[in-house]
């Protein structure tokens, strides 16, 4: 299974929680509170609250790409390779290749890319990221 199936399949798995999560803000205000825990029907468990809206943020939130499905309209990205996992860099296409933000220079060899988080000013007045 790749990484693309198994997202897709854990995002589909925490729908019905992130569907709670709004639930719960929309019409049970109150069960915000910390530590509350609730009771979905036919369930034998209760459930934290808190980890439902871990849930919706898991579910929402970018997950890595193939660098294949990646925006080539001069967007700018977040991407990686397969061998230094721990190092980013932020490119966008130029042209026909990946060019890096930081010495905009050619970068080769990107194997996963994901959307650049918003900005705390994009966040502020509710816009997405890019």
């Amino acid at each position: 299974m790749t990484t693309p199936d198994i997202t897709t399949r854990l995002r589909e798995a925490l729908k019905p929680f992130a569907d709670l999560a709004d639930y719960i803000d929309a019409e049970r205000p109150a069960y915000a509170k910390r530590g509350m825990e609730v009771q979905i029907e036919g369930w034998p468990y209760t459930l934290s609250v808190a980890w439902l809206y871990e849930a919706r943020e898991a579910m929402t939130s970018p997950a890595w790409q193939p660098i294949e499905t990646a925006p080539k309209d001069g967007w700018k990205i977040l991407a990686t390779d397969r061998f230094h996992r721990e190092r980013t860099w932020v490119v966008w296409w130029k042209g026909s290749e990946w060019v890096c933000d930081h010495h905009n220079s050619r970068v080769v060899g990107l194997t996963d890319w994901m959307p650049l988080p918003a900005t705390p000013s994009q966040i502020e007045e509710g816009k997405d990221h890019g």
